[in-house]
């Protein structure tokens, strides 16, 4: 796994903002909620930042279109109260060639 270190968003100004690492094992990649790009790598499937105190959904839309993963699966979304209206809006603007994919909590998958 390549490790590459990122800042982490700033949740506020007093706190400052602590590094986030973005993880990439075999073409996989998630780079928190810092949503930096991750330069020329290209990423297989990326873990989508989908809600977070300092997260807004069009910037998450932005990173997915930026990124354009084959598949995109969402996380953090436990912090939404209701995050099936992120998933909707992240499966209608996708890029052309990345599928968003909903896991059930506590299953494992192929992707």
């Amino acid at each position: 796994m390549e490790i590459v270190h990122f800042g982490h968003a700033c949740s506020s100004p007093s706190r400052g903002s602590p590094h986030a690492r973005y993880g990439r094992a075999s073409g996989c990649g998630s780079a928190g909620d810092s949503l930096d790009l991750p330069g020329d790598r290209q990423v297989d499937v990326l873990a989508l930042p989908t809600g977070a105190p300092c997260l807004k959904t069009a910037e998450a839309v932005d990173y997915l279109r930026a990124v354009r993963p084959r598949v995109a699966v969402p996380i953090h979304e436990a912090t939404l109260a209701m995050p099936e209206l992120n998933y909707r809006l992240f499966d209608a603007l996708a890029p052309d060639g990345s599928t968003v994919r909903i896991l059930p909590p506590g299953q494992a998958t192929t992707v």
